[in-house]
């Protein structure tokens, strides 16, 4: 989904690969961020990047939406202290 902020990927636990196999488990791992007053829980970082890697992997996927989930990926992984090759050296399937 695109806002005016940016884009804002919206994943169905039971229809994505690499989520938890219950929303649940997914919640109960969630971080929660308060902004503007109202609290929201966000995934956390390797469910994150699990799903990312599972949405990117999708033939239908556009092209530029793909390098854009390789780019989230590496910047995830930055944060959690990991490392990830930069998203124009990854393989695309």
């Amino acid at each position: 989904m695109h806002t005016r902020h940016g884009d804002l990927d919206v994943f169905a636990v039971d229809q994505t690969v690499g989520a938890p196999p219950r929303y649940e488990d997914l919640r109960a791992r969630a971080i929660a961020v308060k902004i503007r007053g109202v609290t929201l829980l966000i995934a956390h970082p390797d469910d994150l990047i699990r799903m990312k890697t599972a949405a990117s992997q999708f033939r239908d996927r556009p092209t530029p939406k793909r390098r854009q989930d390789l780019d989230d990926i590496a910047v995830l992984e930055q944060l959690r202290g990991g490392s990830a090759p930069p998203a124009d050296q990854a393989t695309e399937s």
